[in-house]
């Protein structure tokens, strides 16, 4: 099977999700309990280990294979699982973002004559302790994105750090931009004091349920409104008592944005 039609074979599952806006089970601990029953014993042995597994605070944004069962290997009960435990901890604009960039590593896959290197299928989902226990998380991770969830039962209790690029940023075919507008809105509003910090996190944040975006921009606020600096890595960098928010330009059509803080990443570990 070719990584195009692979790709097609698995974006379907996205788009039903991201058009449902919902998920079949009602919270993360049963959804992750249900990807769990999909799985061989194999793939537990690559999706599944312990909340203290030094795997659960490494993260990048390169391409290639990680920790965790990645989409190509995932048949249809599995990716169907995988989506629905998404929809749990991320928005409707999550999910789409996650849609999203895996079209482009399909595009960069063919511009690069379909080498493989750059695969929409490698990405990967670990599940990190057990589901509903009082620690416990997951991670969904490729090329140019992250979400990294601690969670206590089905309380979601951290979602930093979380990064996301685009390359290319604007798609060929439909023109569509992904990072480029939040750039925009964040060069005319983080140099503004609180109020341009305050929507700046708003648009980040609202890949995640509503609840815990405005938790996590409360907690993020008065750190990252305490100190403003121009950033070595990219157009701007904002750095406060533990928080920042950083974009990496890498040329014209190729950019990353990330949010962390080291109080509230991987929930305070």
């Amino acid at each position: 099977m070719t990584v195009r039609t692979s790709f097609l074979r698995t974006l379907g599952f996205v788009f039903a999700l991201v058009a449902g806006a919902s998920s079949s089970w009602a919270s993360p601990n049963t959804a992750a309990k249900a990807f769990i029953a999909t799985l061989s014993d194999e793939e537990r042995r690559l999706a599944l280990t312990s909340f203290d597994d030094s795997d659960r605070t490494e993260w990048r944004l390169t391409p290639g294979s990680r920790g965790g069962l990645s989409m190509g290997r995932m048949d249809r009960a599995t990716l169907n699982a995988t989506m629905g435990l998404l929809a749990t901890v991320l928005s409707k604009k999550g999910l789409e973002l996650v849609s999203e960039i895996r079209k482009r590593e399909a595009a960069l896959d063919e511009l690069e004559g379909g080498s493989g290197y750059r695969d929409p299928n490698k990405y990967y989902l670990a599940l990190f302790g057990t589901p509903g226990a009082q620690q416990w998380g997951l991670r969904f991770e490729g090329h140019h994105l992250t979400f990294n969830i601690s969670l206590s039962g089905d309380k979601i209790v951290s979602v930093l750090p979380y990064s996301f690029g685009s390359n290319p940023d604007r798609m060929p075919d439909s023109g569509k931009r992904l990072v480029t507008d939040i750039l925009k809105r964040a060069a005319a509003t983080v140099k503004t004091g609180s109020n341009g910090i305050s929507r700046l996190l708003e648009n980040l944040l609202d890949v995640f349920p509503t609840g815990i975006a405005a938790q996590t921009a409360k907690a993020l606020r008065p750190k990252l409104a305490a100190g403003t600096a121009k950033g070595e890595d990219g157009e701007y960098e904002i750095e406060g008592r533990g928080a920042s928010i950083s974009t990496v330009v890498q040329g014209e059509n190729h950019y990353h944005i990330e949010v962390s803080d080291r109080s509230l990443d991987f929930a305070g570990r």
